[in-house]
């Protein structure tokens, strides 16, 4: 007997018993024991790359909000998205540290394949720094 999917459903992330992935262009969660999804964004532009950080209080994400990809956080309970960078070029989440967000960008490179690693740091202070962690290819194939 065939399993009927009733959606697309991308780039789950997990933190205990929730799960928050990408459907519709917008962030859903639901938890890890099954049941109803819930909507938890309501963007205009496309989301994707969801990551709770390590103490499940946020989730950061890409979203095309404002044009470019750009990196995003929201507290994970719901609520406004805050966008953090304005590189202006293809970027998406890696995943976090221990409080930090770490995000890969193609930004100042002269070929697409090239993404720089970055972490954003001292958010929760009020200002962003953004710190180059590593240049490297992106696999092409």
């Amino acid at each position: 007997m065939a399993i009927k999917q009733l959606g697309y459903y991308r780039t789950p992330t997990v933190y205990k018993d929730r799960v928050v992935f990408v459907s519709e262009s917008d962030l859903w969660e639901v938890p890890t024991k099954g049941g109803r999804a819930v909507r938890i964004t309501s963007q205009l532009g496309g989301i994707g790359f969801p990551h709770f950080s390590p103490d499940g209080k946020w989730i950061a994400f890409l979203s095309t909000d404002d044009g470019a990809p750009e990196i995003y956080r929201m507290p994970s309970e719901g609520g406004e998205a805050e966008r953090l960078t304005f590189m202006g070029s293809m970027c998406h989440v890696v995943g976090w540290d221990k409080k930090n967000i770490i995000f890969a960008s193609v930004a100042g490179q002269a070929f697409l394949g090239i993404f720089e690693l970055y972490s954003i740091r001292n958010r929760w202070t009020g200002n962003v720094h953004l710190f180059r962690i590593e240049s490297f290819w992106r696999n092409i194939l």
